[in-house]
């Protein structure tokens, strides 16, 4: 039985994170990875999004690789320099023939979504009715929901207040009324949100131009 349980822990400590966030200062930078694409943000100048596959484990942490970047995220605190937040991992990003140092992983006393359900009341500010409720549940590093026609679900990752939720997947059935235009709103909104908190029970996503109002079921 102890063998099993070991041979169990080891494997689920080697499973590669699906999404992933991490940030730079002086200068500042940023790595959003979200399933298969990476998108590289610096301040002035366009996002570079890259194909990304699968990290591979290294000593203590994850290296994610290809003919463009390089980014390793070993286990160990990191302060942004910024802030008092203290993240666990320290990452290096070696990109277009420079090296830069930051901090990864979810932020203490950043996972307030974790473990929640969500109903979407407003999109745009306007009350929205739907064929079904549209709701969203966020568990672990997982996001899932029903916009009000489809279902849908993938990673996420959430950053002090960037939620990012990119190429989710959806089943396909016909949406009537206004439930495709709700349902496209809603998942652009999902895919790099900023999360602005009113109160305990009521959430406000904004981005790609819109915003989405929910509720804590």
């Amino acid at each position: 039985m102890i063998v099993i349980v070991t041979m169990l822990l080891a494997a689920a400590a080697q499973t590669p994170p699906t999404t992933y966030r991490a940030v730079g200062t002086e200068p500042f930078w940023s790595v959003t990875v979200a399933g298969q694409e990476m998108r590289i943000e610096e301040p002035g100048v366009p996002a570079v999004i890259l194909l990304i596959r699968a990290p591979q484990p290294i000593d203590s942490g994850w290296r994610w690789h290809n003919r463009a970047i390089t980014m390793d995220a070993v286990r160990a605190p990191c302060s942004d320099g910024m802030s008092d937040r203290t993240y666990p991992d320290r990452v290096t990003l070696s990109f277009r023939g420079r090296t830069l140092t930051g901090c990864g992983g979810a932020a203490a006393g950043s996972g307030r979504l974790a473990d929640t359900a969500w109903r979407v009341v407003a999109i745009d500010g306007r009350r929205v009715r739907l064929p079904r409720p549209a709701t969203i549940r966020f568990t672990g590093d997982r996001i899932e929901g029903n916009s009000g026609c489809n279902r849908f679900g993938g990673g996420y990752a959430l950053d002090r207040d960037r939620l990012t939720a990119a190429r989710l997947a959806t089943t396909r059935m016909a949406c009537v009324g206004t439930g495709m235009a709700a349902e496209q709103r809603l998942l652009g909104v999902l895919a790099a949100a900023t999360v602005t908190w009113r109160g305990e029970r009521t959430l406000v996503l904004s981005g790609g131009g819109g915003s989405v109002t929910l509720r804590r079921e």
